[in-house]
C-alpha cells in the first residue's frame, strides 16, 4: 500500500504520525457521523441549521451570512439554496430596503426540519460523550487545549 509520508518519518513521533494521520483519514472518510433529517443532506441540514440561528438571533438572514456560517463558497451555496427552495423548505425573497438584496427565510417545514436537525444534533452529542464517559473527555479537551496553545504560539 502506497501512503504519503515525509523524509523526517524516521524520528521517534513516525508511529504516532501515522496512526494519527491514519485515524483522520478514516475520519474524514466516514463522515463526521452525524445524523440528518430524512429528506436532506448533511450540507443542506447543516445550512437550514444556520439559517434558523441567524434568523433567531437577526431576523432577516442574507446568503453573505451563510456563507460565512457555513464555511461555504457563494456557489455552492447558491446550489444548496436552490435545493432548499425546491424541497419547500426555505423562501429567498427581496429585501425591503435594497431589492438587489436577496434575504432567505425558513419555511414552516424547514423551521420543522430545523428542529429536527436540532434534536438530532443533541442526541448524537449526547451519546458521544456518554459513550467516551467523563475521563476520556476530560483528556480530550485538556489535549485540545494544549493543541490550541501550540497553534496560538505558531502564530
Amino acid at each position: 500500500m502506497c501512503h504519503f509520508g515525509s523524509a523526517s518519518d524516521d524520528d521517534r513521533y513516525a508511529d504516532f504520525k501515522r496512526e494519527i494521520s491514519a485515524v483522520m483519514q478514516e475520519i474524514h472518510r466516514k463522515g463526521a457521523g452525524m445524523p440528518v433529517p430524512d429528506g436532506v443532506t448533511p450540507t443542506e441540514s447543516h445550512i437550514i441549521a444556520s439559517i434558523a440561528m441567524l434568523q433567531e438571533r437577526c431576523g432577516a438572514v442574507r446568503p453573505s451570512e451563510l456563507t460565512k456560517a457555513g464555511h461555504t463558497t457563494p456557489s455552492a451555496l447558491s446550489q444548496t439554496l436552490r435545493s432548499l427552495e425546491g424541497k419547500g423548505l426555505i423562501t429567498r425573497e427581496r429585501a425591503n430596503e435594497d431589492f438587489r438584496s436577496v434575504v432567505v427565510r425558513l419555511t414552516d417545514r424547514g423551521a420543522e426540519v430545523a428542529a429536527e436537525a436540532a434534536r438530532l444534533r443533541s442526541d448524537y452529542w449526547s451519546d458521544l460523550l456518554d459513550f467516551l464517559g467523563e475521563e476520556d473527555l476530560e483528556d480530550f479537551m485538556r489535549i485540545m487545549r494544549r493543541m490550541l496553545e501550540f497553534r496560538k504560539a505558531r502564530g
